[in-house]
């Protein structure tokens, strides 16, 4: 037997071997739960750093129990000092999830949730000792290691995401960076697999970019139909409401509500930060055409990832249909700079009572509240649920209220008892 023929029979004998290996193991640097984990990079970058008995905020690294995950990017840990603190992750931005809604944000936010949820043990280290917080002054900035039992060693959950291609590596020019080159080889693996955000044609299973014209009474009625909660997905929908209130939390979430067949329905509309500028371009008491996607919160059904550009109106931007079509009159309720001049004014001093086809009409003026020196006409209809006979002693008095503007300009409140006489 030639020498080159018990080569090429040694090789195949070899090569089938590690066939073999692969088929009953699968790849060494992948597990595989419906979705291929890669981890070769991830498992050579070790937490070297001593952390035992250290403060995360004073010390720059230590111990933590992790609380929950709220996007791709940013999740919340309690320190061994019982102090709470939101981490967001250096070296790494994933697709928006929450406030924007992008392709591949929800689908990183389920792969790093799987990921710190897998695991028992947690540590955070932090960018900069002593650990220093984000541009918001609300998170602080760092990488965070979880404890895999299986390979006996800590993940840093940051590389992670980039070696599976959830997130680019923001520190491709930092050389000096501690980790910079596991995450530059961690962004080059992923792009030339490529992986998720770096495959333009691979598709999303967690994102569908068709909105659905619905209403809100369908929203109320029928959510089940525009989230699906096995998935923890919904769908992208197109509206058209009124905007009832803004929360008073700073967290620029809108009351949007539409009358449908005589009953009013409601539904909680995020708008982001202020530096998208929707808070400021949306106004309480105007009615919209809106495009977003259903997502819970807190337990709660919202609509988030509005999409506003000025001048830019139709489709999936955010469109004024109506102004006023939501008034207020409650001198209680500040100018917060979410209402306008037409919306909100003070209660309505009553000018004129009277009974009609079964409705009470109240007529008066009321001053805005944004200006004092615009005042205002209107006419109050309320169907007559307290079976009056006589409002004419009403005449005089003031009223608190609020309701929908119709196509005459009277105010229509649904329910007589929504209606404060004084």
């Amino acid at each position: 037997m030639t020498r080159f023929l018990k080569r090429s029979i040694i090789g195949s004998f070899f090569l089938a071997l590690a066939l073999l290996f692969v088929s009953c193991t699968g790849k060494t640097d992948t597990k595989d739960d419906g979705d291929k984990i890669y981890n070769s990079i991830t498992k050579s970058c070790k937490l070297y750093n001593s952390f035992e008995g250290k403060d995360f905020i004073s010390d720059g690294i230590g111990e933590a129990s992790l609380i929950d995950v709220t996007d791709g990017d940013t999740a919340s840990f309690k320190l061994t000092s019982g102090t709470t603190v939101r981490i967001r992750f250096y070296g790494i931005d994933t697709p928006e999830s929450t406030g924007g809604v992008e392709k591949w944000g929800k689908s990183a936010s389920k792969f790093t949730d799987k990921m710190l949820k897998s695991a028992n043990k947690w540590v955070l280290e932090a960018s900069t000792t002593p650990a220093s917080v984000d541009s918001y002054g609300e998170r602080y900035l760092g990488y965070i290691w979880y404890f895999d039992e299986k390979l006996n060693q800590y993940m840093n959950v940051n590389l992670q995401i980039v070696e599976n291609g959830y997130s680019k590596n923001n520190c491709v020019n930092n050389p000096s960076y501690i980790y910079y080159s596991y995450f530059k080889d961690a962004e080059d693996f992923a792009k030339n697999k490529p992986l998720h955000l770096w495959d333009s044609n691979a598709e999303d299973p967690n994102f569908d970019n068709t909105a659905k014209e619905v209403t809100l009474k369908d929203l109320n009625e029928n959510i089940g139909d525009y989230y699906n909660s096995e998935k923890d997905t919904g769908s992208k929908v197109r509206f058209t409401a009124a905007l009832k209130s803004v929360s008073g939390s700073n967290t620029y979430t809108f009351k949007a509500a539409s009358v449908i067949d005589g009953k009013e329905y409601t539904f909680n509309v995020y708008a982001g930060y202020q530096s998208s500028g929707i808070p400021d371009y949306l106004k309480v008491g105007n009615e919209y055409m809106m495009t977003g996607f259903i997502q819970k919160y807190s337990g709660s059904y919202q609509i988030s990832g509005l999409t506003y550009v000025p001048l830019e109106e139709g489709g999936d931007y955010i469109t004024l249909t109506k102004q006023a079509k939501y008034v207020t009159f409650n001198s209680s309720i500040s100018n917060n700079g979410y209402y306008t001049k037409k919306t909100l004014f003070k209660e309505l001093k009553i000018t004129e009572a009277k009974i009609e086809n079964g409705y009470v009409l109240y007529t008066g003026n009321a001053v805005s509240v944004n200006d004092s020196t615009l005042t205002s006409t209107f006419t109050i209809k309320a169907l007559n649920t307290n079976n009056l006979t006589d409002v004419s002693g009403n005449v005089g008095k003031t009223i608190k209220t609020a309701g929908y503007q119709n196509e005459t300009g009277i105010i229509e409140v649904l329910n007589y008892s929504d209606i404060i006489i004084k």
